[in-house]
């Protein structure tokens, strides 16, 4: 289950719960960046805040939280109008970028994506092997549409090119 801190103010909250009724994930609403514990931010996978947060640009904001937490994803709300936020978020490194408002599909596409980051990035460090091991690790192959199903490969199986005899 996904675990969000939603940091912005009633009126976005409200339009946040509307997205994502019906889904499943643990979200902690904070009105104030002053309220995030240090718990908070190492236990949670995304947190969603607007670019500016109490009339203040939130990416130093973001940047301090990613210093606890390396792993937390962060989606910013931009105004639809200011572009150049939304350019700037993500050269400081967000996630995910919404232009405010939002229609719901948005949200859970954003947030879809981010779970199957999440898996990926899970099932990435579950198969990573100490050096020399080369036969148990995990090769991450290009390949066209037609092998997709094998995109990852071992690497004995990847030497004997048993992917192309599909």
């Amino acid at each position: 289950m996904l675990s969000i801190i939603f940091l912005g103010s009633d009126d976005d909250w409200l339009s946040f719960q509307t997205g994502t009724q019906g889904n499943s994930y643990q979200v902690t609403h904070l009105s104030r960046s002053e309220e995030l514990s240090n718990d908070q931010i190492r236990n949670s996978d995304l947190i969603l805040l607007p670019y500016r947060l109490q009339s203040q640009n939130s990416l130093p904001l973001c940047h301090q939280l990613r210093q606890l937490n390396p792993h937390l994803l962060c989606i910013l709300l931009v105004d639809a109008d200011q572009a150049h936020h939304a350019i700037e978020s993500f050269r400081s490194g967000a996630f995910d970028v919404l232009s405010v408002p939002y229609e719901p599909q948005e949200l859970l596409s954003s947030l879809r994506k981010s779970e199957n980051f999440i898996a990926h990035r899970a099932y990435i460090y579950s198969q990573q092997q100490p050096p020399g091991e080369l036969d148990s690790d995990i090769v991450p192959v290009a390949v066209s549409a037609k092998y997709a199903s094998h995109a990852f490969l071992t690497a004995s199986d990847f030497r004997q090119r048993k992917f192309l005899s599909s």
